[in-house]
């Protein structure tokens, strides 16, 4: 599946003009991934930003953002910086911090893998979260995993994810810091079946931030039956994803165009 080739191909046909681009360090785009950070993410949005507004055939009052799940955290840390960012749309995106973000997302997938543990995996995903940002070692983290009856594979993937500059930026972002900076209309949108940013708990957050922020445009919107790809899903687990005909509802693609041309259409 190419979900981002099939949102750029009906927003075009929709006559919104696209950029999109591979993350730092992939294909040909320079710099390097490793060691990357969510903060110098966004300052690669704000390139594709500026290399925009060197394009004539391109109204630069009218550039707007779309974010899907890391990218609805990069898209709002840039966005806070521009004011003349005209949209955002935020697919996926974060209404709580990074670590409650990874303890819902372990305990969901495994309650819908049939685990029948989830407090006690939030609660122990949020010590780790808590032990990375503190910068412990991996030793005395995976031994705290093991000690818990995570397996050794386990407990060095869940490692490999987040102990790193990467995963500590991520674990310590805070939206109610980012989200009421953002002056411009935005679009928030959340599969019902989402197990990687659960929608209730993440649309919920941001309605609770918008609520005490000065911005009036804001729209969000739980998509019922969608997962964290937006395709019409049965569980919601990643497994499967590749197993769907669908690689982006319909009805979504329509909100998203829809919304834009309200906000920037001439």
């Amino acid at each position: 599946h190419k979900p981002f080739l099939v949102i750029a191909d009906h927003l075009t046909k929709a006559g919104i003009a696209v950029l999109r681009f591979d993350d730092r360090g992939t294909a040909k785009s320079g710099g390097t991934f490793a060691g990357a950070t969510i903060d110098d993410f966004s300052t690669d949005v704000a390139s594709a930003f500026e290399y925009l507004n060197t394009r004539d055939e391109i109204n630069q009052q009218k550039i707007g953002l779309i974010g899907h799940s890391e990218g609805g955290v990069t898209a709002p840390l840039f966005a806070a910086r521009q004011p003349d960012v005209a949209f955002v749309v935020l697919l996926a995106g974060l209404g709580v911090d990074g670590t409650t973000l990874w303890a819902e997302q372990q305990r969901d997938m495994a309650v819908a893998y049939g685990l029948p543990n989830g407090e006690a995996i939030y609660q122990a995903m949020r010590v780790f979260a808590e032990q990375v940002i503190a910068g412990e070692s991996p030793q005395a983290i995976e031994q705290d995993l093991l000690s818990k009856g995570y397996d050794k594979a386990t407990a060095q993937q869940y490692l490999k994810v987040v102990a790193n500059e990467w995963g500590r930026s991520f674990l310590t972002y805070q939206p109610e810091e980012v989200l009421p900076k953002l002056t411009m209309p935005v679009l928030a949108l959340n599969g019902e079946k989402d197990l990687q940013v659960a929608a209730a708990t993440n649309i919920g957050g941001m309605e609770a931030i918008f609520a005490s922020s000065e911005n009036e445009d804001v729209t969000l919107k739980i998509l019922p039956d969608l997962n964290h790809l937006f395709q019409q899903a049965e569980s919601g687990l990643p497994d499967e994803y590749g197993r769907i005909n669908q690689t982006f509802a319909p009805q979504a693609l329509l909100i998203i165009s829809d919304w834009i041309s309200s906000r920037v259409g001439e």
